[in-house]
């Protein structure tokens, strides 16, 4: 694939915080390149619509200039930093994932409602929107130990191990009070402490780690504690996690899978993957082939007869 750096693309790294390690590397490497990038932190984005030309003011400074953005919205003011990524799509300005590639993903009871219809392996799962009714599906999900989740949570927060029927119902109470959905999922004990994450980028896998965890916890998220080595997929994995990106419509992609005694589950399917872990296990320049698929993408559309600005939302 040949790339072009010439005439300075610019390139928004929409985030709460520039200096994680992903945030970080993928300033670093677009700075290598030649490219010009900015950390925008969303929440300070102000959202200007009219029926002439929509545009973001950040710091009241015009973002309308930007070829592409990055986005890297996390659970702060998510709901604000998806409006603002919807804005910047409305702006005609690429984005690596789209806003609604990320919404799929970042709701989960939507992701198993995904992964169902498009026969995608699975643990066996049920969601409640009442707590007195949850402790009554616990047989529908193999009975306990069993895993119970609350539908938005990121890094493993949020997600605990019931191993009896009483801690289950004192742990449903519990989240009950936090009047959000529950997610009982079945507990794949084969493969406790440790999942396979398979990295895609533009419909192909370009890395895979399997992480484990530091032996106290049932996660494996490497921001618990976890530790990560490269892992050679096999042929059904290989399959399944590309088809998830796809069926995401995610050009970029962790998808999470826990080995277990009847074949591959996907687990999980992240929109946002950190990239300490993969480019450490996989000693490859992830930030750097990310960078380089934005300005391949960019250059297609700018390259076609009909691209211009269009000013609705």
């Amino acid at each position: 694939m040949s790339i072009s750096f010439e005439g300075m693309m610019k390139i928004g790294l929409l985030s709460k915080s520039s200096e994680n390690y992903s945030n970080s590397r993928i300033l670093e490497e677009a700075q290598n390149l030649g490219l010009d990038i900015i950390h925008i932190d969303y929440t300070n984005c102000d959202l200007i619509l009219n029926n002439e030309k929509p545009d973001i003011l950040y710091n009241g400074q015009s973002l309308s200039g930007l070829d592409a953005v990055i986005p890297r919205v996390g659970i702060y003011k998510s709901i604000y930093g998806m409006a603002v990524l919807r804005h910047f799509e409305a702006m005609h300005v690429y984005s690596l994932n789209s806003s609604l590639g990320i919404a799929r993903a970042r709701d989960k009871l939507r992701t198993l409602q995904i992964l169902s219809k498009k026969n995608l392996p699975f643990p066996n799962s049920a969601i409640s929107n009442d707590s007195l009714n949850a402790s009554k599906l616990l047989d529908k999900v193999g009975g306990t130990p069993v895993i119970i989740k609350l539908t938005e949570g990121l890094q493993g927060k949020g997600t605990v191990l019931a191993e009896t029927k009483q801690s289950a119902k004192s742990i449903i109470e519990a989240f009950g009070l936090t009047n959000t959905s529950l997610i009982l999922q079945e507990f794949i004990k084969e493969s406790i402490g440790t999942d396979v994450r398979v990295f895609i980028l533009n419909g192909k896998v370009i890395g895979s780690m399997i992480r484990s965890s530091n032996g106290e916890d049932f996660r494996s998220n490497l921001h618990l504690g976890g530790e990560a080595k490269k892992v050679k997929l096999t042929p059904r994995e290989r399959e399944i996690a590309v088809k998830a990106a796809k069926e995401f419509k995610l050009n970029v992609a962790g998808i999470d899978i826990l080995r277990s005694d009847n074949g591959s589950l996907i687990l999980e399917v992240n929109s946002c993957p950190g990239l300490e872990g993969i480019e450490k296990a996989m000693d490859k320049n992830i930030a750097r082939l990310i960078l380089e698929f934005v300005v391949s993408e960019v250059e297609k559309v700018k390259s076609k007869p009909s691209y211009h600005k269009r000013t609705h939302l």
